[in-house]
């Protein structure tokens, strides 16, 4: 047996994580200055790296504490962390201990396992982690369309804007075609950040940061630069035109008339011009059709035309940011 990534770190410079450091642990794993006592036969399960690793001798020279082997690894902290409790809980994902965490927690501790499982070949984990972000991030346009509404308020906050970015740059740097599938909606809630958090990160209160890699820096500025273009033309389902209205509106002159106030009041709001093409628009145009007075099936012709452009523009986000197919 061979220590993954090099020595240990001296122990006074370490912090125990007493949830997963069991007395009965036959190996010491170290992350940062983090201490980990576990089982190699819980990690040998779970793990093809670590069961080809611990089916052999220890060296001679490696380093040992308590009798049991050191294994040092390059791994975030929290990520192994994460990944080692649900290791010894197996039930994780299946039980309601994650639906009761905040948001960002889930989104992280599902981002870590996602980066360890796949680095250790962990392949069940893996997919248990990859199901519940895709829960939050979905991967077909109506999955997204049911959660578009809580996106603005949710990624509005720096634990999230966190998360998101880390989310991103794991999912770049892994070659899994589900994490593939995944990147277009993640570069598209990447667009939707403030210039300052795109171009600085994240900094939070225990010191740690999040940044984007400067290629997907790149990608996000020059996608939001094509999401306002493309906006133009899905928003054009908006246009004063007769083709717009339902067919089966009895008023249809009248309707026209509501049909350019509406226009005029988005352009004077900016909703025509922006990056978050995605956004549902059911709520404004209802809220303001108290002032323009459409009839009631062209808001609902309005709605499925802006649906369609919606859709169309979901399935163009790979081409939007470049992204290989």
């Amino acid at each position: 047996m061979t220590s993954v990534d090099g020595m240990a770190n001296s122990p006074q410079r370490r912090t125990r994580a007493e949830t997963l450091r069991f007395e009965d642990g036959s190996v010491i794993l170290i992350a940062q200055d983090r201490e980990f006592r576990v089982h190699r036969s819980l990690l040998s399960r779970e793990s093809s790296v670590f069961r080809d690793m611990f089916s052999f001798p220890p060296p001679a020279d490696m380093p040992t504490e308590h009798g049991c082997p050191i294994v040092t690894l390059s791994d975030d902290a929290g990520y192994l962390q994460s990944l080692l409790g649900v290791i010894y809980d197996r039930d994780f994902y299946r039980g309601s201990s994650l639906d009761q965490m905040s948001y960002h927690e889930r989104i992280e501790i599902s981002t870590g396992i996602i980066c360890l499982a796949h680095k250790y070949g962990m392949n069940n984990l893996f997919q248990e982690a990859f199901w519940r972000l895709q829960q939050e991030y979905p991967t077909s346009f109506y999955s997204f369309h049911r959660l578009a509404h809580v996106y603005p308020s949710k990624h509005s906050r720096s634990e999230v804007q966190f998360a998101l970015i880390r989310l991103i740059g794991v999912a770049r740097a892994i070659p899994a075609p589900e994490l593939k599938d995944m990147i277009p909606v993640l570069f598209y809630l990447g667009t939707q950040l403030r210039d300052d958090v795109l171009l600085n990160g994240v900094l939070r209160g225990d010191g740690s940061q999040a940044r984007l890699h400067s290629d997907d820096l790149r990608t996000c500025i020059e996608g939001r630069a094509s999401l306002v273009a493309a906006n133009t033309s899905a928003m054009l389902c908006f246009r004063p035109m007769l083709k717009n209205l339902s067919r089966r509106c009895t008023s249809q002159n009248a309707c026209f008339t509501s049909l350019v106030k509406m226009v005029c009041d988005g352009m004077e709001e900016g909703v025509f011009a922006h990056a978050d093409l995605l956004r549902d628009m059911t709520e404004w145009v209802k809220e303001g059709n108290t002032r323009w007075h459409l009839c009631g099936v062209c808001v609902e012709q309005l709605l499925m035309n802006h649906s369609e452009a919606r859709k169309a523009v979901w399935e163009e986000l790979a081409t939007i940011f470049h992204l290989a197919p």
